[in-house]
């Protein structure tokens, strides 16, 4: 979605707070199941996607799989992959 209908929506829904969450609540005397969808679906238009990914390498005798790594692990293989990276080009 365009990044300018996104930004005009949050704003539209920022407006309307108060009614918003006056029909949240409405919505989930008669059905939570509908409310919590309601909130769900507003969100996509506010808050960013995130992608559940999956990747294994695959070496000549190892298989790694990062998905069993937390996302400090990550960003620390990836901190110490870019160092070497750049150390070997300054060579």
């Amino acid at each position: 979605m365009n990044r300018n209908v996104k930004e005009a929506f949050a704003l539209l829904l920022d407006s309307k707070l108060d009614k918003l969450s006056k029909w949240i609540d409405e919505t989930a005397e008669k059905s939570p199941k509908d409310a919590v969808a309601l909130v769900l679906k507003l969100s996509q238009y506010v808050i960013p996607k995130l992608n559940n990914e999956h990747i294994t390498v695959r070496h000549t005798e190892d298989e790694m799989d990062y998905s069993k790594l937390t996302d400090e692990e990550l960003e620390t293989m990836f901190t110490l992959t870019n160092k070497a990276r750049t150390n070997k080009d300054n060579e």
